[in-house]
């Protein structure tokens, strides 16, 4: 178990296992993870991908930093795991390709931790919408909002931040919940799409804290989406304040 435009590989790889999170704290790290889990073997970052132990498991779950994915994807393939990644897969559309080819040329499966498809009331709601039951859809409104220092961490320097390690905030992180539900939904994908993004708060000068958007599928269904990194008052309010603008 592995917890924790293009992004420099090399400095976040450098900056986690070195930096950040220091030898010291991997070992740490390893062990609290560990005995939470009940896990009789705890690898550290570098140890995994040295492939100490790695006959000791068959998949790896990589939940680390966004833009360091990539790595820990490439080292599960060398060791031939199969990979559940949480989302987003990467910190880029590049990097995220490259992960889907490696896992593609090594013949590994591949799964990115997304749960809503799976949901037995959004499954529900696809067969309700494809037998007619509430006519012919025209709009869908989305949102999804959470505190990022109430559920995950007070720390104002932790990496969902940082711009170089998350790869941005609103839009990947919780921005996908309405946007895929409704292709999942509609089983349509988007054609076009438009928005804008806002940071007030100062924590979040290196990412988008809030996000608005629109989306037009290619039945011509719209979907009007709002993500923010706030609690759902405020984010609900803000995209009030921008539709009266």
């Amino acid at each position: 178990m592995v917890h924790g435009g293009e992004s420099n590989p090399g400095y976040c790889r450098k900056r986690l296992l070195r930096g950040q999170h220091g030898r010291q704290r991997q070992f740490e790290k390893a062990n609290r993870v560990g005995n939470e889990a009940g896990a009789e073997y705890r690898l550290t970052y570098d140890e995994f991908h040295a492939g100490e132990a790695n006959e000791r498991y068959d998949a790896v779950y990589i939940a680390t930093p966004n833009a360091t994915h990539l790595d820990f994807a490439e080292s599960a393939v060398d060791f031939g795991k199969a990979i559940l990644c949480e989302k987003p897969m990467e910190a880029t559309t590049a990097r995220a390709e490259k992960v889907v080819k490696a896992c593609e040329n090594a013949g590994a499966t591949l799964m990115v931790g997304y749960r809503m498809h799976t949901n037995p009331a959004v499954r529900r709601m696809r067969e309700l919408v494809r037998e007619g039951f509430v006519g012919d859809p025209a709009l869908v409104e989305g949102t999804m909002c959470q505190n990022v220092f109430e559920t995950i961490s007070p720390d104002p320097n932790q990496w969902r931040l940082d711009a170089d390690l998350a790869g941005g905030s609103a839009l990947i992180d919780l921005g996908i919940y309405p946007l895929n539900t409704a292709r999942f939904v509609l089983d349509t994908d988007p054609v076009s799409a438009q928005g804008t993004t806002n940071s007030p708060h100062e924590h979040f000068s290196e990412v988008d804290q809030h996000v608005a958007f629109e989306v037009e599928f290619e039945n011509g269904v719209t979907s009007a989406c709002v993500a923010a990194s706030t609690p759902p008052s405020e984010a609900n309010s803000r995209s009030s304040e921008r539709k009266a603008d």
